[in-house]
């Protein structure tokens, strides 16, 4: 169903969420002052970055294996 203001009144929080930004906290909505970032916004965002950073991490290394193996004649003896 559609948001509406009663909704908007009674929430304790609100965000936006996108994949050119990730999350971002809502501040007040029609004149309806919000929590901002709420509880719920930080808690995600942290674990939206912990997983960006394992995730960084992860391609940073598989990046070097491929250097490694494209200079190591005995890994690349396969050809592949």
């Amino acid at each position: 169903r559609p948001l509406t203001m009663a909704d908007v009144q009674r929430s304790s929080e609100a965000m936006l969420a996108g994949t050119a930004f990730c999350l971002a906290g809502v501040s007040w909505i029609e004149g309806h002052s919000l929590p901002w970032p709420g509880p719920v916004t930080l808690r995600l965002l942290a674990a939206w970055s912990e997983g960006a950073v394992w995730t960084a991490q992860v391609e940073k290394e598989r990046a070097e294996l491929a250097i490694l193996w494209a200079a190591d004649p005995w890994l690349n003896a396969s050809g592949q």
